[in-house]
């Protein structure tokens, strides 16, 4: 995961300053694509054992595919924004850069407390925290949570 994420952002990064080199300015939405997408890798690169326990990697386990995106679409394909930003600027003005902020703010917000609330229920089904949530009871004996998040 992390060589093809790493690669990832240094593209962007280059991105970036290929479209100051051209035009002799940064765009606010060249900006905050470069942050956001650091932000996904670090957060991913920091909190790198909550991702093992999500479901498309539990699904799909380690194999062709999963290496396959790491190498080739991570550091290849996902920087395709800032590849289109640096030739062609676009700004999003104060309105909307502030729109779009709030909105992944809210997004990175719900993405965490979820996942550490699953993890938590993963750890401990009978934590307190879930005393009055609906469960569902599997064929396999397990409880799924159904309630909150």
């Amino acid at each position: 995961m992390r060589p093809g994420l790493t690669g990832w952002v240094l593209l962007n990064a280059s991105f970036a300053v290929k479209q100051y080199r051209l035009y002799g300015f940064l765009s606010d939405s060249m900006a905050f694509v470069v942050a956001v997408q650091a932000h996904y890798v670090l957060e991913g690169q920091y909190s790198e054992d909550g991702i093992v326990g999500m479901m498309d990697f539990k699904m799909d386990g380690l194999g062709f595919m999963l290496a396959f995106v790491d190498v080739v679409c991570a550091p290849f394909l996902y920087p395709t924004q800032c590849r289109y930003l640096a030739m062609y600027p676009e700004h999003m003005g104060p309105y909307a850069f502030a729109i779009v902020g709030i909105i992944f703010a809210v997004g990175v917000y719900i993405f965490r407390t979820s996942n550490a609330q699953r993890n938590l229920f993963r750890e401990n089904p009978d934590h307190p925290a879930f005393k009055n949530m609906p469960l569902i009871q599997t064929k396999r004996g397990t409880r799924l949570l159904t309630g909150d998040w």
